[in-house]
């Protein structure tokens, strides 16, 4: 521990005696420490991030490249489970990604060809109309168009 001398007014000393008696601190020393810890915090928030002396341009570039590329991916691979949990298959077309899939109303089946970008579990919600359980049922009692 670094020791320092420090002088307070009377008018301090009150105030950090009522301090101390209000937030049951200890001693008067644990009241000063608190209050250089919460003029800490404030001055410097946890959410201020000072920018990196080390990092060039070329660097920061560089990072927010690949940052950009993981979020692509993680979007992808988001949009490929929900192709899976639709049974879907990928088809490219002049360049785009789709994604065949079927969505069922009652005894009919319907195709659908949706762009790989546009994929969200909505469409997992409404691909079986009035449900899932109806439509199996339809299809083992064989009263189906497809």
């Amino acid at each position: 521990m670094i020791k320092k001398n420090i002088a307070f007014t009377e008018k301090m000393a009150e105030m950090v005696e009522e301090l101390q008696e209000k937030k049951g601190y200890m001693s008067f020393s644990s009241v000063i420490h608190q209050a250089v810890v919460d003029m800490h915090t404030k001055a410097f928030p946890a959410y201020v991030r000072e920018p990196s002396a080390r990092e060039t341009p070329e660097d920061r570039v560089r990072r927010k490249s690949e940052e950009k590329r993981a979020k692509e991916d993680i979007r992808r691979e988001e949009q490929l489970a929900v192709m899976a949990e639709l049974e879907g298959e990928l088809i490219e077309k002049a360049g785009v990604e789709y994604v065949k899939y079927y969505t069922y109303t009652n005894s009919k089946r319907y195709e659908q060809n949706v762009p790989l970008i546009e994929m969200s579990s909505d469409l997992v919600k409404t691909q079986y109309q009035p449900t899932r359980e109806r439509v199996e049922k339809l299809r083992e009692q064989g009263k189906t168009d497809y």
